[in-house]
C-alpha cells in the first residue's frame, strides 16, 4: 500500500546475469505528468543499470522498453 501524499519510489535490484556477471539496477519512479486520457496519471521512470557485461545492460534495458 502506498502512503497518501507519496509521489515517488526508488526500487533497487541486484542479481547475477548469465555467465556470472553481477548486475545492479536502480529504478526511480515518480507519479505525475500528463497523458492522453485526462483522468489518468503518468508515471516517469529513470532506469540506471550497472554490470561487468555490457550485453546484460542492453538486455535488461530492452526488457523495460
Amino acid at each position: 500500500k502506498i502512503p497518501e501524499g507519496k509521489a515517488s519510489h526508488t526500487l533497487y535490484l541486484a542479481g547475477v546475469y548469465r555467465g556470472g556477471h553481477d548486475v545492479l539496477v536502480r529504478a526511480k519512479m515518480a507519479l505525475g505528468g500528463t497523458t492522453a486520457d485526462p483522468g489518468a496519471q503518468a508515471i516517469a521512470m529513470q532506469l540506471t543499470i550497472r554490470s561487468t557485461d555490457e550485453s546484460a545492460v542492453q538486455v535488461i534495458a530492452s526488457a523495460v522498453e
